[in-house]
This record gives C-alpha cells, sequence and structure tokens, in this order.
C-alpha cells in the first residue's frame, strides 16, 4: 500500500510541477511554453523531489529521531532539491549530451 501512495505522490507532483513551471514559463515569455521534456504533462523532477523528501523525513523522524521544526524541513529541502537537481542534470547531460536547463 506504501507503494502505491508513492507513486500516486510521485505522479500528482510530477503533473503539478508541470503546472507551475508551464504557467511561469508562459508568462515570462508571453507565449505558450511546454516545460515537459516526455510526452505528455509531468516534469519528473517534481515526482522524484517530493519522494526524495517524505523518504528523508521518514528517515530523519524514525531513524535518527530528530524531531524537525520549520527550519529543519526547509533546509533539508533546500539541500536535497540541489542535490536532486544537480545530479538529474549531470546525468542527463552524460546520457543526452544535452543540456536540459541551465541557471
Amino acid at each position: 500500500m506504501a507503494l502505491a501512495r508513492y507513486f500516486i505522490f510521485f505522479l500528482a507532483f510530477s503533473f503539478l510541477g508541470w503546472v507551475y513551471e508551464t504557467i511561469y514559463c508562459t508568462i515570462a515569455e508571453k507565449s505558450f511554453q511546454n516545460r515537459g521534456f516526455l510526452f505528455g504533462p509531468v516534469c519528473p523532477i517534481y515526482g522524484v523531489g517530493a519522494i526524495a523528501a517524505q523518504a528523508l523525513f521518514v528517515f530523519v523522524d524514525r531513524s535518527l529521531g530528530i524531531p524537525l521544526d520549520v527550519w529543519g524541513v526547509f533546509a533539508l529541502c533546500a539541500v536535497g532539491s540541489a542535490i536532486v537537481e544537480y545530479i538529474t542534470s549531470w546525468y542527463l547531460e552524460a546520457r543526452f549530451h544535452a543540456r536540459w536547463w541551465d541557471y
């Protein structure tokens, strides 16, 4: 049952991330921008980030016994999302020999 919940979270956050990024970039560029690289309205980086954050919170709470306050959650999300984006960017550049995003 937990695997099904994680899968639903992955799909929901992948879709919501695509919606957010598409709206933001469409407003910035003043024309429709499809921000997904897959077929369909999903950006899997958002789903992976949400699942990784939830797994990290469960690990910190249950295994390490460290209660997280708002700033702890913020710090873990900031560092964790930077790591996930860097690893994903590195993999996609190595695999497809293309730069998918550049800051």
